[in-house]
């Protein structure tokens, strides 16, 4: 944690006022990045038009957003897509998947 917070430049004090460890700051870290692929693939779907077309569309994003060089470390991508704070992208995935079912 001491050097966490010295890299970002602020009291390690402050730091455990938002994170009591650094699992916790890994976990923060990974809920943001799933927010903004899902954030991504929305954007694609609704800027593409027709149903198979937008399925297409999403599926090579995320393909591109899940690749290999694209910030995953494997092993460590796999463990944080276990934790409860993903289960919450789930859900929001599958209530947008649902809409635009409802949509078509």
């Amino acid at each position: 944690m001491s050097a966490i917070a010295e890299s970002a430049g602020i009291g390690r004090a402050t730091l455990y006022k938002y994170f009591r460890d650094v699992e916790s700051i890994l976990a923060a870290w990974h809920e943001r990045q799933v927010e903004s692929h899902l954030a991504e693939l929305i954007r694609v779907r609704d800027r593409t038009e027709g149903n198979w077309a937008q399925l297409e569309a999403v599926l090579h994003a995320y393909a591109f957003l899940s690749s290999p060089g694209h910030g995953h470390a494997e092993a460590e991508a796999v463990r944080l897509h276990q934790s409860g704070h993903a289960g919450r992208a789930r859900e929001s995935l599958r209530a947008a998947a649902d809409a635009a079912g409802r949509m078509s």
